[in-house]
């Protein structure tokens, strides 16, 4: 990019750029990503891939959501790539997010979705197996379990 800005077309060419944009998505090269989108790629353009028929159309939105590329789904959000997704594709990522926690954590953290039953800390009120979990509604365990002396020797030499 040094090069294209010393003939001044680094931007033109970050705009232009749009098999490298879906490389350092799918890639996680994120700053490449960072830097293409600071200097103008359309955070909505849909994938150049030919070859890959599941990835025809899709958007960079989609391709960071399925490849688990948490960092991604942040910085293409705050990009502003929610809201140039129409409606039956929020509802895909949606139902795409739910099924990977990251990824959810990531729409959380930007305000999209809820979350909360995927992501709610997980109780264990199990007690009588010695699992328990301090958020649990029945009550915790107070007192540590004891391991009996004979089960553990440690001897001098």
């Amino acid at each position: 990019m040094e090069l294209a800005d010393t003939q001044k077309i680094g931007d033109l060419l970050a705009a232009e750029a749009h098999a490298a944009f879906f490389w350092a998505v799918s890639q996680g090269y994120l700053e490449v990503l960072k830097e293409l989108l600071r200097r103008g790629a359309d955070v909505a353009q849909p994938s150049p891939l030919r070859t890959l028929e599941a990835m025809q159309g899709k958007t960079a939105l989609a391709v960071a959501v399925l490849g688990l590329r948490k960092a991604e789904v942040q910085l293409l959000l705050k990009y502003g790539a929610w809201d140039k997704e129409p409606e039956p594709r929020r509802q895909l990522l949606l139902s795409w997010a739910q099924e990977r926690k990251p990824i959810a954590e990531a729409f959380r953290e930007a305000g999209v979705g809820n979350f909360s039953p995927i992501l709610a800390p997980l109780t264990l009120p199990y007690k009588q197996h010695g699992i328990w979990d301090s958020h649990s509604q029945v009550g915790r365990q107070t007192t540590p379990a004891r391991v009996p002396s004979n089960h553990c020797k440690v001897e001098e030499i």
